[in-house]
């Protein structure tokens, strides 16, 4: 009984120890739209946000959003994001307020945290978009339609997520190469 209760005490705790959050607004190419109003060139999807510890569906994120955005149809390569609340075309505007390298255990994404409307209501609401994975991004759906499928990060990564399976494939463009100043 007082393992099960040490290890119900001290779970959470460990847990917590293995998440980070890192804002990297100021690399390249996040700088350009952070603290921007950009204009949707692609349609995106308005989904739940879920959190770290809780619920299965939904973006997952480490700050607080109240809804999540997406490419329309899922995009991304990726699914699990449940109900599409509403579509927002484009041309719809919206503003980019920062980004954030997040790791969750053995989970990495690059998050992009904003806001918007949601029409027909005038009412903004935060969001927060999965714009990359194991620090590979994806083109985000304000940015031009020729920039490129994936982008790899600069340099190693981080030990624990030093492996091919990891990489970006051979010959993808860099992003994170320049600092805004």
């Amino acid at each position: 009984m007082k393992l099960r209760a040490l290890i119900l005490i001290c779970s959470p705790l460990l847990l917590a120890g293995c998440t980070s959050s890192t804002k990297i607004s100021k690399l390249d190419p996040f700088y350009n739209y952070v603290g921007q109003t950009v204009e949707l060139r692609k349609p995106a999807d308005i989904v739940t946000r879920r959190g770290i510890w809780f619920g299965s569906y939904g973006v997952m994120s480490r700050h607080s959003a109240d809804y999540g955005l997406i490419d329309a149809g899922g995009g991304q390569g990726r699914g699990g994001y449940g109900h599409v609340i509403a579509e927002l075309p484009v041309g719809h505007k919206v503003q980019i307020d920062s980004v954030w390298d997040e790791v969750v255990v053995d989970e990495e994404q690059i998050i992009a945290y904003g806001h918007t409307t949601i029409p027909p209501s005038t009412k903004e609401v935060s969001f927060a978009y999965p714009w990359g994975e194991f620090w590979i991004l994806w083109p985000a759906p304000w940015e031009p339609s020729d920039t490129p499928e994936k982008r790899g990060p600069p340099g190693r990564l981080p030990p624990h997520f030093d492996y091919d399976m990891f990489k970006a494939p051979a010959g993808t463009p860099e992003w994170g190469t320049k600092v805004k100043q």
